[in-house]
């Protein structure tokens, strides 16, 4: 681990061995936790463990936002059980490859990163998985601004999907509202059932309702500054609909959200529930 979180976990376990050396009868604190600098190591990691790969994307021109995230969210008790199913990093945003000298971030996968401080995470859970090696959620900072514990748990605790499925599914679950429909079952018929009718919209650049015939919202929108920013939007919009409100606040034991952009540049989203 580099920067600060060097120092902390050095001070952890410092201060870890002190306890135990004054109360023998308590248990030993857990190893701090293990933060890579090298990306290629990192994933290798994660792809030999069959984890997701959490990347925090440092950037030294807001070292202040990057220290502050580091010591205050990084190091909170409520992340280190969620991290530690993780394969973790701490990369700089110009990291570079050593033999094409490219820059990480300029490569597609990490578009929705928008060259920016922030995290990332890439799963390599499943090889045959048509997730395996994905971006599956971006999360740029604003400067001099970061996540929270909270937010950064919310991240963390996903159910595995697309980027488009997480950061809609994330969007609703950090609502001040918490609407219950988003905190079921995320399966995977159902986000594939949502990830399909959304391609249909778009091929179509019409917003319609599918043939599911159960629990069903649908939204177009414009985009927004982030991925996240954009899925928030479609929360916003359903919030402000009665009866699309009323759909997502109810209580499913399954469902499934995603969105697409259209080659309009419009988006379209697509949530399903069903008991």
């Amino acid at each position: 681990m580099i920067h600060t979180l060097t120092r902390m976990v050095t001070v952890t376990a410092v201060l870890a061995g002190c306890c135990f050396t004054v109360a023998p009868q308590q248990a030993v604190a857990e190893e701090p936790l293990v933060w890579h600098d090298d990306y290629f190591t990192a994933y290798r990691e994660a792809e030999q463990q069959h984890k997701q790969l959490f990347i925090f994307f440092r950037d030294e021109q807001d070292s202040e936002a990057a220290d502050s995230y580091e010591l205050t969210v990084l190091t909170d008790e409520t992340l280190q059980k969620p991290l530690r199913e993780m394969v973790l990093a701490v990369i700089p945003v110009d990291y570079s490859i050593h033999e094409t000298q490219e820059r990480l971030m300029d490569y597609e996968a990490f578009q929705y990163q928008q060259n920016r401080q922030g995290i990332a995470i890439v799963d390599l859970v499943e090889s045959g998985s048509p997730l395996h090696s994905k971006v599956v959620s971006a999360h740029p900072f604003t400067r001099g601004r970061h996540l929270t514990a909270s937010s950064t748990k919310t991240v963390l605790e996903l159910p595995r999907g697309t980027i488009t499925q997480r950061s809609l599914i994330y969007a609703a679950r950090i609502n001040p509202y918490k609407p219950a429909g988003a905190q079921g079952e995320a399966t995977p018929d159902l986000l594939n059932f949502s990830h399909k009718h959304c391609g249909t919209m778009c091929s179509w650049n019409s917003m319609h309702h599918s043939s599911f015939g159960g629990m069903e919202i649908v939204a177009n929108n414009g985009e927004s500054a982030t991925i996240v920013d954009t899925a928030k939007s479609f929360i916003r919009m359903w919030q402000g609909s009665p009866p699309h409100w009323s759909i997502l606040t109810g209580r499913h034991a399954k469902f499934g959200m995603d969105m697409k952009r259209a080659p309009s540049g419009h988006w379209y989203a697509t949530g399903v529930f069903t008991n």
